[in-house]
């Protein structure tokens, strides 16, 4: 790549986030957009710029001059879009379930109605043990989905297990969309294989 083909490239890159910039609607958002175009920039100082980062085919040339950080061919970005789709949905589910739980929790430590005088006269709250329980896994997942979020951004994500590098099943991450394994090395049931 020439030089002054690298700087139209760079500007490109740079007007996309600043457009990007614009339309954020969270913090989460913006660190995406950001990252993405950080790798792309990447890309183009390695000279790997236009190659998909997941199986090294070209990139066609239109879908570049829309979306210069683009990281994917569009055979892989049809799968990654899909996944980028799936975990959107189950992250936005999951924050609000998260925000519901601590709402819940929050209300019952506040309502002094709940409390209950004990044997010994020590104040026992009610049981919240089961919200917090799954507020911890619902963090969990988020975390997940939060990461493969970011490394769909890098161009680094490529559905495939961390473990054996199979691809992970569709019916697997509609299911579980931030899982970094496949049902088998995970230890799955055969739903989650189909």
């Amino acid at each position: 790549m020439t030089p002054a083909v690298r700087k139209q490239v760079s500007e490109g890159i740079q007007r996309q986030l600043r457009a990007a910039e614009a339309k954020a609607k969270d913090d989460f958002t913006l660190i995406l957009i950001r990252t993405r175009v950080r790798s792309a920039e990447k890309r183009v100082a390695d000279e790997t710029f236009g190659k998909c980062t997941i199986d090294n085919k070209t990139i066609n040339l239109g879908v570049l001059q829309k979306d210069p950080s683009q990281p994917y061919c569009e055979e892989c970005e049809r799968r990654i879009a899909k996944i980028h789709k799936w975990l959107l949905k189950k992250l936005s589910e999951s924050r609000k379930e998260l925000d519901g739980i601590t709402a819940t929790t929050r209300s019952i430590l506040k309502n002094d109605s709940a409390k209950t005088i004990g044997k010994e006269g020590d104040i026992v709250l009610p049981d919240v043990d089961v919200p917090n329980i799954r507020s911890g896994r619902l963090k969990q997942e988020i975390r997940q989905m939060e990461e493969s979020l970011i490394s769909m951004a890098k161009g680094e994500y490529d559905g495939a297990c961390e473990s054996c590098e199979e691809p992970i099943p569709e019916g697997r991450l509609k299911i579980f969309p931030g899982t970094k394994k496949c049902t088998t090395c995970a230890g799955g049931t055969k739903k989650e294989r189909d």
